[in-house]
């Protein structure tokens, strides 16, 4: 029906060729379907009041947790305080638990900040699962200069100058707001040793620890064999 040109009354003939989800033959989950029979039987006056009625306990409990949000923030890293300025945690940790999210670890993760590298506790909302590596640790080593020429290639002036401009300045607001921020790595001759690549990295704006970037800031680095 989207994107294809019909006179009026193709439309309608057209339209009339539709099914309901509940007639696909792909089942639904159940708690879509049960979602799906009460709208219908729920009409669109009741289905109105049922959100007003929502929303309505949603601002009260937000209100009645203004004191404990402003607890949380006021003991969160600087960082982090930055980052969730004006967020309401402890509204959403409640809306979780009220829905049975399984994973009651996920605000306190959030709060904490979460870690871009390294390893991290499962998580019940996926499938427990081992997942073998592509390739071994010293296969991945023995790309490693490759892997890195074929990433910095990838790094070159686009089509739209316009919108580059406009990334490239977003990323400096990002950064100036504290978004990225370090410094992750305490010398420059560390980061060289990191990214030891025989290229020239110049005006870098910092993208993660994982790179060994220095985050936050814009700096020249000059890689030499």
């Amino acid at each position: 029906m989207v994107g294809v040109y019909r006179t009026p009354e193709q439309a309608i003939a057209a339209s009339l060729t539709l099914r309901h989800p509940l007639e696909f033959a792909t089942p639904l989950p159940d708690l879509l379907t049960m979602c799906v029979v009460d709208v219908l039987n729920m009409g669109p006056k009741a289905l109105v009041q049922l959100r007003s009625q929502n929303l309505s306990w949603i601002l009260q409990r937000r209100q009645a947790l203004a004191a404990q949000e402003a607890t949380v923030h006021s003991q969160l890293h600087p960082d982090m305080a930055t980052c969730l300025k004006g967020k309401q945690t402890c509204l959403w940790g409640e809306l979780l638990e009220h829905t049975g999210f399984p994973d009651d670890s996920l605000v306190r993760e959030v709060r904490q900040g979460i870690e871009v590298v390294g390893t991290s506790a499962w998580s019940p909302v996926f499938r427990r699962g081992y997942s073998a590596p592509e390739m071994t640790e010293t296969q991945w080593q023995a790309q490693a200069v490759w892997r890195r020429k074929a990433a910095m290639a990838a790094c070159k002036q686009g089509d739209d100058p316009e919108l580059a401009d406009s990334l490239w300045q977003q990323t400096l607001d990002e950064a100036q707001a504290g978004w990225i921020k370090g410094d992750h790595m305490h010398s420059t001759l560390l980061l060289e040793e990191r990214l030891a690549t025989g290229e020239t990295v110049s005006g870098v704006v910092a993208g993660t620890p994982a790179t060994g970037v220095l985050c936050g800031h814009v700096i020249d680095v000059r890689h030499y064999c």
